[in-house]
């Protein structure tokens, strides 16, 4: 039993053995989206595991079979905290992928499939808050995306939320402040067709525009009251007409 558990350690220990390198002794080659590492100045793939080093001290841990990452991937910061980790098969990143900052607190989150992106990328503040969901399917947006913003204008919180498919713009787009106030929407009746229409502080519309084929059509401009002020016509992105109406006030 002795014997077994000795050569079980001994395997593991060999199946884990690293060779250094520095990182400009390497030298890259891309074809399409595969990348394979060669030794400089020599005609070899790098094959096993790996500990990378760069001049400002970080490192990477990765293993290569025929040149192109396998398996997981790590990678460390200068001063020693876990910068990233990824996975790749067939020198594709497949997996989960998150990235931390220099005091290890995780900033981004990705999902690869076959070299894709595929299914959610969370994005953090530097202190690990989330402030955005972004949905991929096989490196295409698609479903819903959210972020959360602070306004410039009084410091507002607030969500804009956005929809996708395919990796067009569909449906209802919104972006409102945490009291409920709505600035602006977007309602797509086609992937460069939408309306555009922005509000005033006490929600009565101040503009609105219509896009045809992503140039605008037409704008509308109201007052704080709700009337209509100035029309506007376009063709094809150049302003072609100019109607104003006078305030009943």
């Amino acid at each position: 039993m002795k014997y077994i558990v000795l050569i079980a350690c001994l395997y593991s220990s060999l199946a884990f053995t690293q060779t250094f390198i520095f990182e400009d002794e390497i030298t890259t080659k891309d074809f399409g989206k595969r990348f394979f590492h060669y030794k400089k100045n020599k005609k070899e793939l790098l094959e096993g595991y790996y500990k990378i080093g760069y001049d400002d001290g970080s490192y990477i841990l990765i293993n290569f079979v025929k040149g192109e990452y396998d398996g997981k991937f790590i990678a460390y910061h200068e001063n020693g905290n876990l910068k990233a980790t990824s996975f790749f098969k067939d020198g594709l990143k497949h997996g989960k992928e998150t990235f931390y900052n220099d005091k290890e607190i995780k900033i981004q989150e990705n999902n690869f499939k076959n070299g894709k992106t595929h299914g959610d990328q969370l994005d953090y503040t530097e202190q690990g808050k989330l402030i955005s969901v972004q949905t991929y399917k096989n490196g295409k947006r698609h479903g819903k995306w959210l972020r959360h913003f602070i306004s410039t204008y009084k410091g507002l919180k607030g969500t804009r939320v956005e929809y996708y498919k395919d990796d067009n713009p569909v449906g209802h787009w919104i972006e409102k402040f945490e009291n409920g106030q709505i600035y602006e929407e977007k309602i797509y009746t086609a992937p460069k067709d939408y309306t555009h229409k922005k509000y005033y502080e006490n929600q009565t519309l101040a503009i609105e525009s219509v896009y045809v084929n992503n140039k605008i059509d037409s704008k509308k401009k109201y007052n704080i009251t709700g009337e209509l002020v100035i029309e506007e016509m376009y063709r094809n992105g150049q302003l072609v007409k100019e109607i104003k109406h006078n305030s009943k006030k």
